[in-house]
């Protein structure tokens, strides 16, 4: 991951000479810069703000992608003001260590098209996951929910799509009817992304698959819930058990442990619970191996596709709920050992924290950390005065990844600083708990 450093310093030197196509960079908080954009997208349902890409457009997005995930940014650049779109090298100063992500996106002064916005990490923790949200503004509050999933997991890449779902005026030939846009059943529009191959959403993620053969996608969806229903739907993108790992069963154990009033139906084990599955999803159908996305429907799943549906209430309805979903991705999916530096496992090295998620957090969160050494570990909170509030060893670990829950729902709302020690070393986070 490493050569993102020396693409990035490159373009230091091209921004002072290449004008007005230099590369764009920008600092700040992400996640609030996302949430402007879900913000002010098209909502308009049948507006025909959203643009479907002609075959050549779709060609050059391809390019494009091909370019960043190469680390090629000033080429993906160049293609991208051909239509309107930018690729800025974003700081991210609201996340511990500023991490640097390529978001691609619309210009300033764009006026059309609005195919959605994409970013990628140049230096994740979870190398393949990819955190995508097709309908943000239908499904109430996912865009803003799924951009939190995407910082809090430190996944691979995230999209969000560019307008409501039923933007669109035309329709698309792929399999299956909807009634999300009028009162009767019609097929799915141009502009829902979940449900069209013809568009630069489905575009990216050929492109990342064809990149990364175990690419691991995360939808965040949301229904109206009915009594009787689950609070959650989760499917690999089928009805049948998937050949590779559950990860659809790990989300809803995390989700249930993290909130035990939360009823999470998994489709494979139990179809009959609700028809939220999304077979007709484009993108679930690829990573399962579908020869034709748009109109064959997967039966062998990889388990690579995770479609989640939500109800609103406990789940959509708050910032503090809507982190429920996020923490427990964050819990069934990993941290890849291989994202650690090559050399922290030697003997000798130290203690760091990977992550804590939620944080901002209520009560309680995760902390996610990595020893080089086999050896007791012990923790110490700080408030903001420099007075430590607790200390506790909370057990002995082999050198390798591990994860432990901070419970403060015994101390008052404030900043503290959580330490964590092993021998002579220590590494430290500054966490925020909220009341």
């Amino acid at each position: 991951m490493k050569k993102h450093g020396v693409v990035i310093g490159t373009f230091l030197f091209l921004l002072a000479v290449t004008g007005a196509n230099a590369q764009v960079y920008q600092s700040g908080d992400l996640v609030a810069h996302i949430d402007a954009i879900i913000g002010s997208m098209p909502t308009t349902v049948g507006g025909g703000d959203y643009l479907q890409p002609n075959l050549t457009s779709r060609q050059l997005w391809r390019e494009m992608i091909d370019h960043i995930l190469a680390g090629e940014y000033d080429l993906a650049h160049a293609d991208a003001l051909t239509k309107n779109y930018q690729v800025v090298i974003w700081t991210d100063t609201a996340s511990a260590g500023n991490p640097v992500h390529v978001v691609l996106e619309r210009t300033p002064t764009a006026t059309a098209r609005f195919w959605g916005t994409y970013i990628f990490n140049t230096d994740p923790l979870r190398q393949h996951l990819v955190i995508q949200c097709p309908h943000p503004v239908y499904d109430t509050n996912t865009g803003y929910q799924s951009i939190r999933m995407y910082r809090t997991t430190a996944a691979r890449a995230y999209f969000v799509s560019g307008t409501h779902r039923c933007n669109g005026t035309s329709y698309s030939p792929c399999d299956g009817t909807t009634t999300a846009c009028s009162s009767s059943s019609e097929p799915f529009r141009y502009s829902d992304m979940a449900h069209v191959v013809d568009a630069v959403f489905q575009v990216t993620t050929e492109a990342m698959l064809d990149n990364d053969a175990s690419l691991l996608i995360v939808q965040p969806h949301g229904f109206a819930q009915s009594v009787g229903e689950p609070d959650l739907v989760i499917s690999n993108g089928t009805t049948s058990w998937p050949s590779g790992p559950d990860y659809a069963s790990a989300v809803a154990a995390a989700i249930e442990a993290i909130d035990g009033t939360l009823d999470a139906n998994v489709v494979h084990v139990n179809p009959a619970a609700s028809d939220l599955w999304g077979t007709t999803n484009t993108q679930g159908r690829l990573l399962n191996g579908s020869p034709d996305p748009c109109g064959t429907p997967d039966s062998t799943p990889t388990g690579a596709f995770i479609h989640v549906e939500q109800a609103r209430i406990g789940l959509r309805d708050t910032q503090t709920n809507w982190m429920k979903l996020t923490n427990a991705v964050a819990a069934a999916i990993p941290v890849d050992v291989s994202a650690v530096p090559g050399d922290f496992f030697a003997p000798g090295k130290g203690i760091s924290i990977v992550n804590t998620y939620a944080n901002p957090f209520h009560g309680r969160t995760r902390v996610e950390f990595s020893v080089g050494r086999s050896g007791p570990v012990e923790m110490e909170v700080y408030d903001i005065a420099g007075r430590r509030v607790m200390h506790t060893e909370v057990g002995s670990y082999d050198a390798g990844v591990h994860g432990l829950e901070w419970n403060a729902e015994q101390l008052p709302a404030g900043t503290y600083i959580l330490r964590l020690r092993q021998g002579d070393r220590s590494d430290s986070r500054r966490c925020l708990l909220l009341r």
